[in-house]
């Protein structure tokens, strides 16, 4: 029986027949239809969980990020069960390739934005980056950098030329190894930051300590973990795919793209979604005599800052 890696990719056929197998696709293969429906279920229900809660508590930087990353899965998804149907749909699998690239790093960016709440939450003053503001800055600006360049890539991808099909690989892992570089050095300040706060566990903010004894902040610091590793693991995946060029022994496997792509991605947005921050880091409003002003986060989570006075 004939496979991807022995049947050349076959772009002028338009569907399934004598001539154009299903092996000869650009993945190689027909998409699960129950995997597939399954996760466009739970991207489409996190989707609207994440509209509902995000409207209010007015989180609405988080609502862009963490909304629009699970419109994008749902969008893929749908492409991949019209794949399934015709593994030769042009449309399915521009959906598909583009949506699916690039859906991760709107993820990634709900997790930057939750990192200066959470400097704020225990104490800026164990930060490596002041205002903590700046971890929203710097590491977003780079998120959108590396989906600039995966979306450009994903689009000459999409037109199923085989002659560009290589510059494309290239542009998609360019952007990739832009994100991973992103993660790892988010998870250096992050992790930094955390390390200080350990250490100075008797020192941390008073007009927190409530909120950090609750079950469900102390649950949401490790959904937000979770997510981070979900997503890093994700990337790692797609770099590997990558690797060896289109079609190549990985991206023709479903098995390893449900396991490493799919699953991951489920399980960040459902970590995302389940405590949601707007209902997880309600600080209250303080006036620290240090020099030291914040507001509240909850409802104005996106209005929250925490500077020096001058």
């Amino acid at each position: 029986m004939p496979d991807a890696q022995h049947t050349p990719f076959l772009p002028y056929c338009e569907d399934v027949g004598p001539d154009c197998p299903v092996e000869g696709s650009i993945y190689g293969y027909a998409p699960s239809l129950h995997m597939n429906a399954f996760a466009g279920l739970v991207f489409a229900c996190a989707m609207l969980s994440q509209l509902i809660m995000g409207l209010h508590k007015r989180t609405w930087s988080y609502l862009l990020a963490v909304g629009v990353g699970c419109a994008l899965e749902l969008l893929g998804s749908l492409g991949l069960v019209a794949m399934h149907y015709n593994p030769y749909s042009h449309q399915g699998f521009q959906a598909a390739v583009i949506c699916l690239t690039i859906a991760p790093a709107f993820l990634a960016a709900g997790i930057y934005l939750n990192l200066k709440h959470l400097v704020l939450c225990f104490g800026p003053q164990y930060s490596v980056l002041r205002p903590p503001s700046l971890y929203t800055w710097i590491f977003v600006s780079s998120d959108v950098v590396s989906i600039v360049c995966q979306a450009i890539g994903s689009a000459m991808a999409a037109k199923q030329n085989p002659k560009i099909l290589f510059d494309a690989v290239r542009i998609i892992k360019g952007g990739m190894a832009f994100q991973i570089t992103t993660l790892g050095v988010f998870a250096g300040c992050a992790t930094w930051y955390f390390v200080r706060v350990v250490a100075h566990r008797r020192e941390l903010n008073p007009q927190t300590k409530a909120l950090r004894g609750t079950w469900s902040f102390r649950c949401f610091l490790a959904c937000m973990a979770l997510a981070y590793v979900a997503i890093l693991t994700r990337c790692g995946f797609r770099m590997a795919e990558f690797d060896d060029g289109w079609r190549s022994d990985i991206m023709t496997n479903e098995t390893f793209f449900i396991a490493l792509d799919t699953v991951p991605c489920l399980i960040a947005v459902v970590a995302q979604t389940i405590l949601h921050p707007g209902y997880c880091l309600r600080i209250p409003k303080v006036d620290f005599s240090d020099g030291l002003v914040g507001t509240s986060v909850g409802a104005e989570m996106d209005t929250y800052h925490y500077y020096p006075k001058v």
